[in-house]
């Protein structure tokens, strides 16, 4: 790499890396063989800001679109669970509103 790659991109110091995680540690309870992996976990996190993230692969319903509503049921595109009525199901199992569920479903 040459030196302006490296001078662009901020150093990530072990004491930044300790601070962190003593604070982390003063605040939640921790168990002593875990403290490894949180500083890992913590570098690794601050190393990849900035880096652009994985492009999200497109989504495949669970069920085909023509047979996920029935006179019976209504389908989930995401799980393939059948029910009456979807709404508290998408909420509470997927965490979608129905503003986001309906952004979510719409083709590109």
């Amino acid at each position: 790499m040459s030196d302006t790659a490296v001078s662009s991109v901020p150093s990530i110091t072990p004491a930044l890396v300790a601070k962190i995680v003593g604070n982390y540690v003063v605040k939640n309870k921790i168990a002593p063989a875990e403290v490894a992996t949180l500083i890992n976990a913590v570098h690794h996190s601050l190393v990849s800001l900035g880096k652009a993230a994985a492009p999200e692969q497109p989504r495949t319903p669970a069920v085909p679109i023509r047979r996920s509503v029935t006179p019976n049921y209504v389908v989930c595109l995401e799980c393939g669970w059948r029910g009456n009525m979807l709404r508290r199901h998408v909420h509470t199992r997927h965490g979608l509103t129905p503003e986001i569920s309906s952004e979510v479903g719409a083709a590109p």
